[in-house]
C-alpha cells in the first residue's frame, strides 16, 4: 500500500472526503468534453469575442464533436477526423448523410455545364412565356 501527501490551499473545510470529491469533480469537467474540444479544436486558444459569436461557434464546436464521435466507419480520433472531413470532400458527406452536388444535378453532367443548362433553359422558358 502506498501513501501520497498533497497540499493545496483552498476555502474548503479541511475534511479529506470532501476535498477529494471536489477535486474528482473538476477533474471530470477539465477531462471530459472541454478537454476533448480543446484538443480537436484548440476551444482555449481561440480568440473570438465579439458579441455573440464566442456562444454560436462553441455550440458548432460541440454539434461537430458529437458527429464525430457518432461517426463508427473509422476509429481515427476526433482531430483526424476533422481533418478527414476538412480535406476529404466524400467522407464529410458520408459523416453527414450527404449527396454531392453533382449526383443531385445531372448525372454525368458537370457542375459548370449543369449552370449553363439551367440559365439555357430559363431563358428560353423565359424567352417562350414573353411571346
Amino acid at each position: 500500500m502506498t501513501t501520497e501527501a498533497r497540499y493545496l490551499i483552498g476555502s474548503m473545510a479541511p475534511e479529506a472526503e470532501a476535498i477529494l470529491n471536489a477535486t474528482r469533480l473538476h477533474w471530470g469537467i477539465e477531462n471530459g468534453p472541454h478537454r476533448c474540444l480543446d484538443v480537436a479544436f484548440r476551444e482555449d486558444a481561440s480568440a473570438v469575442h465579439l458579441r455573440q459569436a464566442a456562444a454560436n461557434l462553441g455550440i458548432v464546436r460541440k454539434l461537430a464533436l458529437n458527429t464525430f464521435r457518432l461517426d463508427t466507419s473509422s476509429k481515427l480520433s476526433s482531430p483526424r477526423k476533422r481533418k478527414n472531413a476538412a480535406w476529404k470532400p466524400d467522407y464529410l458527406f458520408d459523416l453527414l448523410d450527404l449527396q454531392p452536388l453533382s449526383e443531385i444535378c445531372c448525372s454525368g453532367r458537370t457542375l459548370a455545364r449543369y449552370d449553363n443548362a439551367c440559365r439555357t433553359q430559363q431563358l428560353t422558358t423565359g424567352v417562350a412565356a414573353m411571346r
